[in-house]
């Protein structure tokens, strides 16, 4: 079963559900997708990590073929080219690698090159299987990285996608590979409203979801209304909880503790029914199968 974690913002404790969830499957794998700001390593550390660079193709001019037609810089949607009065002028950061330009110029002025926009770190934390993708600083695609770790990881199962908070393109490219997902938030009014977004993006793609409810009160509890008033299903609800925290910012899994693993076995449980006869998965995938 191919599960990714979703949030509508940072903060949720979405990378706090994914390595738990991690943790107390057998033959897991552990993709960290949010590729900005990968920090799954700090509770799954890999030693001796083997480190993949990332490439991807940008154009690079041809200045002496070039004869500043500018059909290149007219064809780019995204304004990585232009024209500085006596030569076209790249600027790589912009670039999404489409290869249009080089297709659309007539005198072949222009090539492709590859170009680094990050890596892939890739090892073991006891039975985990980790992957962290990691975007260069100041690069902005980093979708490649995380297709380039799909890629590695598409024959395994038990595979759980630590995806960007948000909804943008990284995000999409867990939702896309995934069997099903699990949206991590908050029970504010703001978590309902970031909540919504999410939940809007997981319709377009018809993909099966579940909530969890991480720092849960007894109070008031926004996210519990609105799931039951929509017919959404709750998977579970993480308290909030001082020795939660201690542990969490220690970088320790909270699934290494027997009260708290309960509650990583009953959300996995919970994720695996959405998808009955749809499941992919071995039975025995959860160590202990009892649901508390």
């Amino acid at each position: 079963m191919k599960i990714a974690i979703l949030s509508g913002k940072g903060g949720t404790g979405k990378t706090f559900v994914s390595v738990n969830l991690s943790y107390i499957q057998q033959d897991a794998v552990y993709l960290d997708c949010d590729v900005e700001v990968p920090n799954g390593h700090l509770y799954l550390p890999i030693e001796n990590p083997v480190v993949e660079p990332v490439d991807m193709p940008i154009p690079s001019i041809l200045h002496e073929k070039c004869s500043r037609c500018r059909a290149c810089m007219n064809f780019c949607a995204f304004h990585a080219l232009s024209f500085t009065g006596k030569q076209i002028l790249l600027f790589d950061h912009l670039c999404h690698n489409c290869g249009g330009c080089a297709l659309v110029c007539p005198n072949k002025a222009i090539q492709e090159v590859p170009y680094n926009i990050g890596s892939i770190s890739s090892g073991n934390f006891e039975h985990v299987r980790v992957y962290s993708g990691s975007l260069n600083p100041g690069q902005m695609q980093g979708s490649a990285i995380i297709r380039r770790m799909i890629d590695h990881t598409r024959h395994l199962s038990n595979l759980v996608m630590d995806c960007s908070p948000g909804n943008s393109c990284h995000v999409v490219q867990g939702i896309v590979e995934a069997d099903l997902c699990i949206l991590v938030a908050e029970p504010t009014v703001f978590g309902v409203n970031d909540m919504r977004i999410c939940i809007d993006l997981l319709n377009t793609y018809n993909k099966p979801f579940g909530i969890v409810i991480n720092k849960s009160l007894d109070t008031r509890n926004y996210i519990k209304t609105f799931c039951r008033e929509h017919n959404i299903k709750v998977l579970a609800e993480i308290p909030l909880s001082p020795e939660l925290a201690r542990i969490n910012a220690s970088g320790q899994l909270a699934a290494k503790d027997a009260e708290y693993s309960r509650i990583f076995k009953k959300i996995l449980k919970n994720a695996q029914a959405l998808l009955g006869p749809r499941l992919e998965s071995h039975p025995d995938s959860v160590q202990d199968r009892e649901v508390f």
